[in-house]
């Protein structure tokens, strides 16, 4: 695992849990060229979850 990244992309995919009322995302940080998954977090989608990814 790298220290520094000079370039990351970031995805999401979404699942429902009891009803389609209640999504949840898994929103991913990944470094393209190795595949690395580098950070992830599980939550809505909403500015609190992205703020969660960019603080790991």
């Amino acid at each position: 695992r790298k220290s520094y990244y000079e370039r990351l992309e970031v995805d999401e995919f979404w699942t429902y849990v009891g009803n389609k009322s209640k999504k949840y995302r898994l929103i991913y940080a990944y470094e393209r060229q190795s595949g690395e998954i580098v950070a992830y977090v599980w939550g809505k989608r909403d500015l609190k979850t992205a703020k969660r990814l960019s603080n790991c």
